[in-house]
């Protein structure tokens, strides 16, 4: 019996990094945030930047991501010298990334996104999270 216990947690914690690892457009995390609330997430083609508090990452979709720390790092790096408000607009290629975070919370705010090259008006999806992990795209 006591053998059976690790060997079931060990299928668990293999199986949740699985899941956390699969990743998930911006689309998708817009229409469920709510659902993946407190769980990993990775998310790809955010383009992030620092912000006057903590860091803000765009996507191609209307949906925000906002957090109050990057982890240490190049892709912390390039977002703090790099990367500005304006990159995160355009979408630069050179603030392109992948990151892996955990949702908090989620709210909805008017605000602009672009969308097929176009900068529009819309109801934003703005998840705050806590960012497990970035890296460059």
């Amino acid at each position: 019996m006591r053998v059976v216990v690790p060997i079931v947690l060990g299928v668990a914690a293999f199986i949740s990094t699985a899941v956390a690892q699969s990743p998930m457009t911006a689309t998708e995390l817009m229409r469920s945030a709510k659902a993946h609330l407190n769980a990993p997430v990775d998310l790809r083609g955010v383009f992030c930047y620092s912000a006057t508090h903590g860091y803000q990452c765009r996507t191609t979709e209307p949906l925000m991501i906002v957090t109050e720390a990057m982890p240490a790092g190049p892709a912390k790096s390039a977002m703090d010298g790099d990367c500005g408000e304006v990159d995160g607009l355009e979408q630069s290629a050179n603030c392109r990334f992948t990151l892996q975070v955990v949702p908090t919370e989620v709210g909805i705010q008017d605000g602009d996104y672009m969308r097929r090259g176009r900068q529009v008006r819309a109801k934003i999806t703005v998840v705050t999270a806590t960012v497990i992990s970035a890296r460059k795209e």
